[in-house]
């Protein structure tokens, strides 16, 4: 599984934070701090970060932007996935920028490239869970729900092998559709075919014919104009009475007579005059060619007949052939096409039943682990000062195949004995909703991906003892992800690693008075001494 954990936040003229890095660890940590000093201010900063709209309000008065950074330290799958998509990171470390105009644009980037806010989303929301009065959580939704009964009841396996067979038999429907489509018009179709094939069989074209006619035409559009130049080649060849063929047996004659003459002239001669005397066969050969008459009517005909052709299925005589062949292909397929159908229905019936089967085993097994998950959930919510709260896991068959089988969930509660049974998502007390997901995130938080916990204010309405418990499950969660809890009961921050204290001040900047925020981070025995300037907590710890 992915993780990832947040290390620092730094806020540039966000809100009433001037130039403010906020250290985190890797464990429990709470954010401490007078009402309105700037606790919620850092939530809407983080959940900025994770593709969160930003109103130009945040941007601290007389600044021309707002910066929000954060620093992650992701795994080796986190930050492969990141490099994959072409956002490369240095080291382990994953940076997250956004930044706010006065206007009211924004831009993102991570690891120093610019980015959309919907990959943004997408990428963080993985590893980050919200946990707020005012905030929507997926852990709401029943989709996501179903996801939490599957980690608890380890049908990894199972929901594997189901979405494979699913696949196949969404892709055999696909076919077997497209096959009755074409065997609905298979008439209409033969008949186009066997026409396009027939057509293109009689005419008989070929690419090497096609070339012969196109260098007979060029040949017979010259035929007037070569036999001119071939007889005025002739005569000055071999024809008139000063040809070059006139002159050499003269020319033989005196070079007999030449006395003590290299050699080599008498066989250059000899070799021109062979050479001339096969020139002037082939001039008398091609001459006797020009007297045939070219039918030219009948190769413009041909010729025409491959321009139709191209017209009507490509633009040279390759593609077309390519063409015609496809149809050939087809035609053999639609001769084949009700046997093809009888083999595709019984290949998905075959498939239906393994979907069937393989859903039946998920949802059985979901059934017997969702009864195991609500009693579970039940004693954890009860312990924490939640007596008369029951959780009941409701599944419900679908008709139909389902992405994740035939199973429908949805968590319902009750919160007082005897009052009746709603939907977890319209439980109106944020404490009570926030005491049930955190029981429901304490069961699965080491075998999920998510890896970063922010709860919002989760000790609204309780105190006490119910708030060192709670205190004690944030810590326990933290053991396997990361936590971030803001609070302002002491018993809950008694169990932090880490404490930030964020605190609010003053001052007069050239005349102006103005408010700063500040986070400072402690841990070890430092923390104590900001526990103890909380409310009074007396024998509860």
């Amino acid at each position: 599984m992915s993780k990832i954990a947040l290390q620092s936040l730094h806020l540039l003229n966000f809100a009433t934070f001037e130039n403010q890095e906020i250290i985190f660890g890797d464990h429990f940590n709470c954010i401490v701090g007078e009402t309105g000093s700037g606790k919620s201010l850092i939530l809407t900063a983080f959940m900025g970060l994770l593709g969160n709209k930003l109103d130009k309000k945040s941007v601290r008065r007389d600044a021309d932007s707002a910066v929000i950074q954060g620093i992650f330290k992701g795994d080796s799958k986190s930050i492969q996935r990141l490099n994959e998509d072409g956002y490369p990171c240095e080291d382990d470390n994953i940076i997250i920028k956004r930044v706010i105009q006065q206007t009211g644009t924004s831009k993102t980037y991570v690891n120093g490239l610019i980015c959309s806010s919907t990959y943004l989303n997408n990428f963080i929301r993985e590893y980050v869970d919200l946990v707020g009065q005012f905030e929507n959580q997926k852990l709401l939704s029943p989709e996501y729900q179903l996801q939490l009964l599957d980690i608890y009841a380890g049908t990894e396996e199972e929901l594997r092998k189901y979405k494979s067979e699913l696949s196949l038999y969404k892709e055999l429907n696909l076919k077997l559709s497209d096959l009755k489509n074409r065997q609905s018009t298979q008439k209409e179709r033969e008949e186009f075919l066997r026409y396009q094939l027939e057509e293109f069989d009689s005419a008989n074209l070929s690419v090497d014919e096609e070339r012969e006619l196109q260098a007979k035409k060029d040949f017979a559009f010259n035929l007037e104009k070569n036999r001119s130049l071939f007889g005025e080649l002739a005569q000055i060849a071999i024809h008139s009475e000063n040809s070059i063929s006139s002159y050499l047996p003269h020319c033989l004659k005196v070079l007999n007579s030449l006395k003590g003459v290299d050699p080599k002239l008498h066989q250059s001669f000899s070799d021109f005059k062979i050479h001339f005397e096969e020139f002037s066969d082939l001039l008398l050969e091609n001459s006797q060619l020009l007297e045939v008459d070219s039918n030219i009517d009948e190769i413009m005909n041909r010729i025409d007949t491959y321009q139709k052709i191209k017209r009507k299925h490509g633009p040279d005589i390759e593609e077309v052939i390519l063409k015609l062949e496809n149809y050939r292909t087809e035609l053999n397929e639609l001769d084949n096409i009700s046997p093809l159908i009888l083999k595709i229905e019984k290949e998905l019936k075959n498939s239906f039943k393994k979907c069937s089967d393989l859903a039946q085993m998920l949802h059985d097994k979901r059934e017997l682990s969702a009864k195991k998950l609500a009693k579970l959930i039940t004693q954890l919510i009860q312990s924490l000062n939640m007596e008369g709260a029951t959780l009941d896991i409701r599944l419900e068959r679908s008709e139909t195949f389902l992405d994740t089988g035939i199973t429908k969930v949805e968590f319902w509660t009750e919160t007082n004995k005897g009052e009746g049974f709603y939907p977890i998502k319209q439980i109106a007390s944020g404490g009570e909703l926030s005491r049930i997901l955190l029981c429901l995130r304490q069961v699965v938080a080491n075998k999920d991906s998510i890896s970063i916990f922010f709860f919002d204010e989760i000790d609204t309405g309780i105190g006490g003892e119910t708030a060192l418990k709670i205190g004690k499950l944030l810590s326990e969660i933290s053991r396997s992800s990361q936590v971030i809890s803001i609070t302002h009961l002491p018993q809950i921050a008694h169990n932090a690693d880490h404490i930030v204290l964020v605190s609010k001040d003053t001052m007069k900047i050239n005349g102006d008075t103005r408010t700063l925020s500040t986070a400072k981070f402690y841990e070890g025995p430092a923390r104590k001494q900001v526990i103890e300037s909380m409310i009074a907590i007396g024998q509860d710890l």
